[in-house]
């Protein structure tokens, strides 16, 4: 799509400028998507022998462009991607535009003109014919890059929350590569990474930071591996474990068993133990290690205050 024309309708009628530009939108959308989608697919069956990266990062380096050029005309800065003959600028223009407009990116230009450069000599040299994991991170990082912008802007998502580990997470470079992007963004907003009980990823973030929920509403915590989340608003719970101390033991809240017992499974120290919720101030308590618990009238409390309380 290197130029826009007015009158390339077969429709002897001009159209308008912004029918055109709706057009062009939607166009860019389609095909960043399709990109997008087709480029993650490849990812999930990387391996440093199969040859699949340089495959990987034509098609991702594709889809970034096309997102970037989407992303400016849809917020309504056009000329930031077109010059006045509506023909598109540059992608390294469009690209350093990007980062002057965003003074807190996800990512690093140099990573994402690293994909840029990497793609210029596949296609006009031939060249990457050696594994290279460096790059394979950097695309990697730009998927999460292109979800979280889309996302944040458009209340729109390419990959969904999901209750249900999803298959990519089977791939060690894909695993990887989340793991180093989930401390990365985590270490930048001072909070940690914890494992995610599904597919074993030092992955899981506060979704306050990083989520794929297209309306970013979910509280709770989300594995940038599996993409698998829980709602400790609604669903699960955090507490601090009794044994290393950390705000980091899950719950299921919805799943009482007998004795105002819940299981659970600290994502910081894999320690697993029973939790009971007070009868009385609800909070939750570990029996093993909790002295002051009171049983009385088959019910138990977290202490003798709960009970003198509730009496």
């Amino acid at each position: 799509m290197g130029c826009l024309n007015a009158n390339s309708s077969t429709n002897t009628k001009p159209f308008s400028l912004a029918v055109i530009m709706e057009t062009v939108e939607k166009e860019l959308k389609d095909s960043f998507i399709s990109f997008f989608n087709f480029s993650l697919s490849l990812i999930e069956k990387l391996d440093e022998k199969n040859g699949y990266l340089k495959f990987a990062v034509v098609n991702m380096q594709i889809s970034l462009e096309l997102f970037l050029k989407f992303y400016f005309i849809k917020i309504g800065k056009p000329e930031i991607v077109l010059d006045t003959n509506r023909k598109f600028k540059d992608f390294s223009f469009v690209l350093n535009a990007y980062f002057s407009h965003d003074r807190n990116p996800l990512i690093s230009k140099k990573n994402l003109s690293t994909i840029l450069e990497s793609r210029n000599s596949i296609v006009h040299k031939g060249k990457l014919n050696e594994w290279d994991e460096s790059l394979a991170e950097y695309i990697i990082s730009c998927v999460f890059f292109i979800q979280r912008i889309y996302q944040i802007n458009f209340e729109d998502t390419l990959i969904y929350s999901a209750i249900f580990s999803h298959k990519i997470s089977r791939n060690t470079i894909w695993k990887k590569g989340a793991e180093k992007f989930a401390n990365a963004i985590s270490m930048k907003n001072q909070c940690k990474t914890l494992t995610c009980p599904e597919c074993y990823a030092k992955a899981m973030v506060d979704m306050e930071i990083f989520n794929f929920d297209e309306y970013n509403q979910i509280v709770g915590i989300q594995c940038l591996s599996c993409f698998i989340y829980y709602d400790t608003e609604n669903a699960a719970e955090i507490v601090e474990c009794n044994a290393c101390l950390e705000n980091s033991f899950l719950l299921d809240k919805l799943n009482e068993q007998k004795e105002q017992i819940y299981l659970g499974l600290c994502l910081e120290c894999d320690n697993k133990d029973i939790v009971r919720k007070c009868f009385n101030c609800e909070s939750y308590y570990f029996p093993s290690t909790t002295e002051n618990e009171v049983f009385s009238d088959h019910k138990f409390f977290c202490s003798q205050f709960c009970f003198e309380a509730w009496g």
